[in-house]
């Protein structure tokens, strides 16, 4: 009786769809609760699931005899604090309660809570009319979506180092160490969608600007800074369901750089852009230009 053994080689054809914007993050201030005052006020939480798709919660704070709202189509989050707490500890617990969702991540300073979106792209506009004295102000506001058709041959991740030569007289040129000077990553990618809304985000957002019903490129930008207009690069590959980033690529903070767009009567228009990274100082020094794993986790 034989057996028959089959070994799977690890090459795989990477087709990937892109993703490029920002995740909203906000700051949410408490208030000191005075004989529970800040009971039943609710406010909204809302953000960019895994999926790229839009998901609604909303935050009710209870000191213990409060009552769900219970807003049709939102899931709520449940805060639950002693009457007479201070702000501080009613934003300690909020946090906590956010942070434990997926689709958050939450630090809080004192009464302060910030709370930034894991994953990017417009969110629904949150209403704090029930809020009573909580606010609630946007830090970074989400924007973006999915890039759409890639012409053929998909895009390509560039690195390079700068390194300098360790040389001894003794030894000529043979290299003795080398030390590394600089780091550069960048992301290559031909669009084959190039709508309009694509211009206004890619480009009108970016190194160019928009004015009226145009899009183009001035003088409005010169000297300012590229982090002004920045975004997230995430690549995910289609093979995998959005719940597994293990190979997700991202480039935290890029502007999109338009290098050419081609017109022609015989060939699928496409736009031909460069995405640099830039250094992210929220992110860990081992990290902070480019990762590749589930981005979701920094």
């Amino acid at each position: 009786m034989g057996c028959t053994t089959t070994q799977r080689t690890e090459q795989v054809l990477e087709a990937m769809d892109w993703y490029f914007g920002a995740r909203q993050c906000r700051s949410i201030t408490f208030q000191d609760d005075t004989a529970g005052d800040q009971e039943d006020l609710y406010f909204d939480l809302n953000a960019i699931d895994e999926n790229y798709s839009s998901s609604e919660y909303y935050l009710w704070l209870d000191a213990g005899t409060g009552v769900d709202p219970a807003i049709a189509g939102k899931t709520g989050i449940q805060v639950v604090y002693t009457a007479g707490d201070s702000a501080a500890i009613i934003a300690g617990l909020a946090q906590v309660a956010i942070d434990a969702l997926s689709d958050f991540s939450a630090e809080v300073s004192g009464s302060v809570v910030e709370v930034e979106n894991k994953f990017l792209g417009e969110i629904t506009v949150e209403d704090y009319s029930n809020a009573g004295s909580i606010t609630g102000v946007i830090n970074k506001a989400g924007f973006g979506s999915k890039l759409g058709a890639i012409a053929q041959g998909g895009g390509s991740v560039n690195t390079s180092q700068e390194l300098e030569d360790i040389l001894s007289d003794q030894t000529g040129m043979i290299i003795l160490d080398q030390i590394i000077k600089g780091s550069s990553v960048n992301i290559d990618l031909s669009l084959n969608e190039m709508n309009t809304s694509r211009w206004e985000s890619l480009i009108g957002e970016g190194y160019g600007a928009k004015q009226g019903a145009s899009v183009g490129y001035g003088t409005s930008k010169l000297y300012k800074s590229s982090f002004d207009f920045a975004g997230m690069l995430v690549g995910h590959p289609i093979r995998l369901p959005f719940s597994d980033r293990s190979a997700d690529i991202v480039l935290w903070k890029t502007t999109p750089n338009m290098n050419s767009i081609a017109y022609s009567g015989s060939e699928v228009q496409s736009a031909e852009f460069s995405f640099v990274g830039l250094k992210d100082s929220t992110k860990p020094s081992t990290v902070d230009l480019f990762a590749r794993g589930d981005h979701s986790l920094l």
